[in-house]
């Protein structure tokens, strides 16, 4: 099994609730692992990747329903005429692009 991060060593250990059962050394660890990633600063950096993740995660759902929004009209001509064997796939795109990217959008510029 490959080791996620590299400078960690994780201990494995029999840990129970309900009796107790190496609890504390479990919280230690723990918390020595937290207090060690946090001072080298891979927390932080790690946390910052999960935040533009979750920018780019929001722009690519955003960008795809406007795109699904903008060419479902076609996209049910251009759908249709892929499954009789009209067009190609790479044309099909072609078509639902070349709609796209025809239809006028708000002046970026103004805002």
């Amino acid at each position: 099994m490959t080791k996620r991060r590299g400078h960690w060593n994780p201990v494995v250990k029999c840990v129970s609730a309900q009796t107790g059962l190496n609890i504390e050394e479990y919280l230690e660890e723990l918390l020595q692992f937290h207090d060690t990633e946090l001072r080298s600063g891979r927390l932080l950096e790690r946390r910052n990747q999960q935040k533009l993740n979750a920018l780019h995660q929001i722009l690519k759902e955003n960008v795809l329903q406007n795109f699904r929004n903008s060419t479902k009209n076609v996209c049910a001509d251009v759908e249709k005429a892929l499954l009789h064997g009209e067009i190609s796939v790479s044309r099909a795109a072609e078509i639902v692009l070349e709609d796209y990217f025809s239809v006028p959008t708000e002046n970026l510029d103004a805002r």
